[in-house]
């Protein structure tokens, strides 16, 4: 079995096979467990108290650091039924089982990203002090669904393949405010934003930064305040100015990268996704959302 005690002892290594350093585990750590011993996540048990094999995870950090691998490494259950020593259908069971748990004390830590505003007083309420957001569209590759009918909404023309989306909202710090539904890959990146409300709850004076994946917002809201890059003119090349400007938004822009590559350093939302449930996709992008804004709650 895994050595887990020596990942604890290292910090290089426990940050590369949890996505977390060892303050961060220890800080979410007590949510983790006090979610794990809720009544609705707790099995009954079918044989008297002792029956039965040894709980390969007896403790509450061991399961901690087994969901946290998952979704850093994203190893195959069979991969980590050899790690762990286990069955494939038990590695299968414990992912089911302990990534709500993991959910569940990352939205106790108030870490978790807002799923949908409703209304501009709301957004005025969760976020007083912010001034200027970020919006980007970000996506995963999944496995080709079988089925010209069934790959035909998966399918991204700008990557070549299948794709689920997400569109987030993020602020100066890059911590990721609001995360829309995932959505399939064949609908732009305006059109899911659209469908999921990510724009009409933004006060007007807000200043939003997008870029030309949400062109045809400024029209849809004239009193808004946006920063877009300009699109090269069809037939001639785009001025100096113009591109000199381009370069300044593009600066500023850039946070919403850094906000997308910190929750992207968990593998489990940058390889080919194999889970077919799309609630199994949406949840693991929240998660990695969370950790992320847990990452930046204790460096700040």
């Amino acid at each position: 079995m895994i050595n887990i005690a020596r990942c604890f002892h290292d910090p290089r290594l426990f940050k590369a096979v949890t996505g977390t350093t060892t303050s961060e585990f220890t800080a979410l750590f007590p949510a983790f467990l006090d979610a794990l011993h809720q009544p609705t996540t707790i099995t009954p048990r079918r044989r008297q108290p002792g029956g039965g094999r040894k709980h390969t995870l007896p403790t509450g950090r061991e399961k901690l650091f087994f969901i946290l691998f998952y979704v850093k490494c994203y190893a195959t259950f069979d991969v980590l039924a050899w790690l762990f020593d286990v069955d494939r259908a038990q590695t299968s069971r414990w992912v089911t089982t302990y990534l709500p748990v993991l959910e569940t004390a990352l939205g106790r830590k108030a870490v978790l990203p807002e799923r949908k505003i409703a209304t501009v007083d709301e957004f005025l309420q969760r976020f007083p002090l912010v001034k200027e957001v970020f919006v980007d569209g970000t996506e995963r590759p999944i496995r080709r669904p079988s089925g010209q009918d069934a790959q035909r909404p998966y399918y991204s023309g700008k990557k070549k393949g299948h794709r689920v989306k997400n569109v987030v909202v993020t602020t100066e710090d890059t911590r990721v405010r609001v995360l829309s539904k995932t959505f399939s890959g064949h609908i732009h990146d305006k059109t899911g934003a659209t469908d999921h409300g990510i724009f009409p709850p933004i006060p007007d004076e807000v200043l939003i930064h997008l870029d030309l994946g949400f062109l045809g917002v400024p029209k849809d809201r004239p009193k808004g305040t946006f920063s877009l890059p300009e699109k090269k003119p069809k037939g001639r090349p785009l001025s100096d100015e113009a591109k000199a400007r381009n370069r300044e938004k593009a600066r500023r822009r850039v946070l919403v990268e850094h906000a997308l590559g910190g929750v992207k350093r968990f593998r489990a939302v940058t390889d080919t996704l194999r889970n077919s449930l799309e609630a199994f996709a949406d949840r693991l992008m929240l998660i990695a959302c969370g950790l992320w804004n847990l990452h930046l709650d204790m460096v700040s």
